[in-house]
């Protein structure tokens, strides 16, 4: 049974059924750019000339870009071994960057900038093997 022209809308779409039925079958499949995690060589063959992130006005493409993808450690402060004295610098940084509620995380380096704003902080980072220089995520939920 085919709907009446008299219901709203129908009309054009049944003097357009054509067009609609030529895209519908002449639209190419879509298909997977990549078949399986073994198509490396397919990814890094688009690397080759491939614009980056920083190529916008105002970068110094003759200097070394940062790495987009770099190991960092993960400070999880709450719910874990990390002593009271030490999260009460952790809650004091929360508040000394504005952080509220909706951020969990703040990323910082262990050197002498955070040794001196937040001295117990960078030795729990060091008691617990991050070395110097290392970029640390500070995760706080409160």
């Amino acid at each position: 049974m085919l709907t009446p022209d008299e219901i709203e809308g129908v009309k054009p779409w049944k003097d357009n059924i054509d067009v609609v039925k030529s895209v519908l079958l002449n639209t190419p499949t879509i298909t997977d750019e990549y078949e399986s995690p073994d198509d490396t060589d397919k990814f890094l063959s688009k690397l080759d000339g491939a614009k980056i992130t920083n190529e916008h006005g105002g970068c110094d493409l003759t200097k070394k870009q940062p790495n987009s993808v770099r190991k960092v450690w993960f400070f999880d402060v709450q719910w874990s071994d990390c002593p009271e004295f030490v999260e009460k610098e952790v809650r004091e940084s929360w508040s000394d960057f504005s952080l509220g509620n909706d951020h969990y995380f703040w990323k910082t380096e262990v050197d002498e900038e955070l040794f001196d704003r937040y001295p117990n902080i960078y030795f729990w980072l060091k008691h617990k093997g991050v070395p110097e220089g290392e970029q640390v995520l500070v995760h706080w939920w409160w």
